[in-house]
């Protein structure tokens, strides 16, 4: 991972996310961004940095890391394998998750279902991915391209 210092020069983009808090109003946004990451190319999320990237800290990055890992295991499928580790910044403690590219996508929310629960990242944000991304996905899983599809018409 890169100096703490560099990655806070960085404007949130396809592979990086700053949240200040997981919180019951952010916490399916964390989810959807933790999938969407998992379903293309990977990403960060650094918990403790708001939205203006000023450094606000975890008070309890123990209790955090525990809320995150539980949430991502009981809610997503298939089961994303996420790197966490702490930093410190200016004497605040920075969480930051490791999501790598996944092996087995489409990754999605168990109870929306692979329709309404699959997600990609469209550069800084994250978005719903519609059916024909879902299905490359899928083939992605198996090692298949679109083009290498036979065409029957």
């Amino acid at each position: 991972m890169e100096n703490i210092k560099d990655i806070l020069k960085q404007e949130e983009s396809k592979n990086l996310e700053f949240k200040e808090d997981l919180t019951s109003e952010n916490k399916e946004k964390v989810l959807q961004t933790v999938i969407a990451f998992a379903n293309l190319g990977g990403g960060s999320i650094i918990f403790g940095v708001n939205d203006q990237k000023n450094v606000t800290g975890i008070d309890n990055p123990f209790n955090l890391e525990e809320k995150i890992t539980n949430m991502i295991y009981d809610i997503v499928t298939p089961t994303i394998r996420i790197d966490i580790c702490f930093a410190t910044y200016e004497n605040k403690t920075l969480l930051i998750i490791d999501i790598p590219k996944g092996s087995t996508t489409p990754y999605y929310i168990k109870s929306k279902g692979i329709v309404d629960g699959t997600y990609i990242r469209v550069g800084s944000s994250t978005r719903l991915a519609d059916r024909e991304t879902i299905k490359a996905l899928d083939l992605k899983k198996q090692n298949i391209s679109f083009d290498s599809l036979p065409d029957y018409r």
